[in-house]
């Protein structure tokens, strides 16, 4: 026994050894469990990044399609438009035949 030192003194610097590897060990295993949910979180992110890009690539493509098709339709309908008025045109122009008496003929019998 050393002289001067008390008994929890002793106590106290004996079980200070394991708190202290339990102190550090716990600090390891908490940086080395953050490390690895910051690196999942990195990934997460950078997939997600990915594919919103990548959706919205596909909305300014369906916006081009859906322009080009809308200009298509109003064309389709400009030619719609054309032959309906050629159809009216031509049923006016085409002749209509009434029989006509003539003063030689008689009363139809």
């Amino acid at each position: 026994m050393q002289p001067g030192v008390s008994r929890r003194a002793r106590a106290t610097s004996r079980s200070a050894a394991p708190v202290e590897d339990t102190t550090k060990r716990l600090g390891a295993e908490f940086r080395s469990h953050k490390a690895l949910l910051e690196a999942q979180f990195s990934g997460e992110r950078n997939v997600l990044t990915s594919r919103i890009e990548a959706l919205e690539a596909t909305a300014e493509s369906r916006k081009a399609q859906i322009a080009a098709l809308e200009d298509k339709l109003e064309k389709a309908y400009g030619k719609v438009q054309d032959i309906a008025n050629r159809a009216v045109d031509a049923a006016r122009r085409e002749a209509i035949t009434v029989p006509v008496r003539t003063p030689n003929e008689g009363t139809p019998k």
